[in-house]
């Protein structure tokens, strides 16, 4: 093969190449706009009703009665609660946040005291 055939044959090599890749271009485009364009709304709907998954979770033990059949104890679900953001109600009624109880003591002039110590 002569040097003077091969510019010829990486022209056709280099157009293959690029025909290929625009093909690859056209095809995700396409495929693109059917899922955001045509399907948009079908996709959407699907993605709001799989945002939440309610799970039911079973008990970890059953209720607890003694031998009469009197309730000892049940399960019942539990939350994390945060008494400085949270209301809390109690038989309908709100429990308020315990106020903060401060004692004074006699400290001599020039004794520094603190309930933190931030130098160590």
């Amino acid at each position: 093969m002569d040097r003077a055939d091969r510019p010829f044959v990486r022209s056709r090599r280099l157009g293959a190449i690029a025909f290929v890749i625009v093909g690859i271009f056209t095809v995700l485009s396409v495929r693109l706009w059917d899922l955001q364009v045509v399907n948009g709304a079908r996709y959407r709907a699907l993605a709001e009703q799989n945002r939440v998954l309610r799970v039911p979770v079973p008990p970890e033990r059953g209720t607890i009665v003694d031998r009469s059949g009197l309730l000892l104890a049940q399960n019942e679900p539990g939350f994390a609660v945060d008494p400085e953001k949270d209301t809390v109600l109690y038989l309908g009624k709100p429990l308020f946040k315990q106020r903060k109880l401060y004692f004074a003591f006699h400290k001599p002039r020039g004794v520094v005291t603190t309930m933190k110590d931030t130098h160590g």
